[in-house]
């Protein structure tokens, strides 16, 4: 929200980027604030909008890499995916990177099938978005290229593919050398806050797309099936279907290139990230499913679409517990019980000052830093605002606090969030 925010330039969102992910969706957020109010309820529309969007897709995907039954049956599949309505609600930049995944593997096949210069023109459209919307669209390009290069080697393709194929894979290269100097930048990171995962993460990584055991049961059981019919047919005819090829190395790829990174460099793989990973995932799900009868089909969908449900409802508590910290909470206690002059500190501000900004308070709050570096001579009170590791009040500051002449009046504890408020006494204590 506040590399959106529509009171600041385009230089400036562009800027902010810089110390973030690539500008895509800032720049559609930003725009969508130039004309919607700049709030939560109306971030999440667009979340919500995008989310919807990347549902679509899915049922074109589908659509294309069998026919429209398996389009339904993916659409579905991702309408009650816990992750896709998780960040369907969220307002980041997860959602844009699954809808333009989705596309860009759903033209990179019309490519492959048709070679019409359309496909390669959207092609290149959506790969370019899912570069410039998260730094794991370099994954996605990769591994596109590798399986560009397997599709020479292995099947039989035309002069016409070829050309069109590097000309749109050189247009995209282009497209993103504004954004290459940040890209070194980056890759120069040897800490990271992401941890190494374990040795099981593609278990968990499953388990967290839908958060259902019984979904994660069937979806797993279709996908290996899937797993199973494919490896027969290679048996015995020694091939398998340029799509089929395609999706099975797009989840390889995208899964150990990232993987292989974490292990030689610094770690990067981290579940949202392989949103990259789950249309085509989801896909071949749905290809397993389809070697059902009809019937057996539906009955399974309907049973995962309600404990997807339930789970989402009643285990989760998806809409009835708190899941965020409160900064919110934070900033509407320091508005309503705070006075002019009072100065907020926060070890991250950026969060107070959003909130501030849209519930129309002038209080804006500084850094720990530059509350170090400020006197507090002529400052009558303090608001101590945190969350996430919450820590009422570093000792050194609640030492420094009192030498001032502050004590603790207040302490409010919010959801993995706290505020304290100090005021100053008649004199300072020695």
């Amino acid at each position: 929200m506040n590399g959106s925010d529509p009171d600041q330039t385009w230089a400036w969102v562009v800027e902010y980027c810089h110390y973030d992910q690539p500008p895509a969706y800032f720049f559609m957020m930003h725009a969508w604030f130039k004309v919607f109010p700049f709030n939560d309820i109306s971030g999440r529309v667009a979340a919500t909008l995008v989310g919807l969007a990347g549902i679509v897709a899915m049922y074109f995907f589908g659509k294309e890499v069998k026919d429209a039954r398996t389009g339904l049956i993916a659409a579905t599949i991702t309408t009650f995916s816990y992750i896709h309505i998780l960040f369907s609600q969220e307002v980041r930049f997860y959602t844009l990177l699954f809808l333009a995944s989705a596309l860009s593997y759903f033209f990179f096949i019309r490519a492959v099938k048709y070679k019409a210069l359309r496909d390669f023109i959207f092609y290149g459209i959506s790969t370019s978005i899912a570069l410039y919307t998260h730094y794991f669209g370099l994954v996605l390009f990769a591994s596109q290229g590798l399986i560009f290069c397997l599709l020479l080697i292995f099947y039989p393709f035309e002069r016409r593919f070829l050309i069109l194929s590097v000309a749109t894979a050189m247009i995209v290269a282009v497209s993103i050398i504004p954004w290459v100097p940040v890209f070194f930048s980056d890759i120069q990171i040897k800490e990271f806050w992401i941890q190494m995962e374990p040795f099981y993460f593609p278990i968990k990584y499953f388990y967290v797309y839908f958060k259902d055991v019984v979904s994660c049961i069937v979806f797993g059981s279709a996908l290996i099936y899937y797993a199973f019919r494919t490896y027969k047919q290679y048996v015995t005819s020694h091939s398998i279907s340029q799509v089929e090829f395609i999706l099975i190395a797009s989840v390889l790829f995208s899964v150990l290139i990232p993987l292989a990174y974490s292990l030689l460099r610094t770690p990067m793989l981290q579940v949202r990230y392989t949103l990259i990973t789950l249309p085509a995932l989801i896909l071949m799900i749905s290809l397993g499913l389809m070697y059902l009868n009809a019937r057996y089909q539906v009955i399974l969908i309907a049973i995962t679409c309600c404990t997807s449900f339930f789970s989402l409802v009643v285990v989760e508590e998806y809409y009835s517990s708190i899941r965020k910290e409160d900064w919110r909470g934070i900033v509407t206690k320091v508005i309503e019980e705070g006075r002019p002059g009072d100065l907020v500190v926060s070890s991250q501000p950026w969060y107070c000052n959003y909130y501030f900004k849209t519930l129309g308070s002038a209080i804006r709050a500084v850094t720990i830093d530059d509350f170090n570096k400020k006197s507090t001579a002529t400052i009558t009170a303090i608001w101590w605002a945190d969350a996430f590791q919450v820590e009422t009040v570093p000792a050194n500051v609640a030492e420094r606090l009192r030498a001032e002449g502050f004590e603790q009046k207040k302490n409010y504890n919010f959801y993995r969030a706290n505020a304290s408020y100090y005021e100053r006494r008649s004199a300072p204590q020695p």
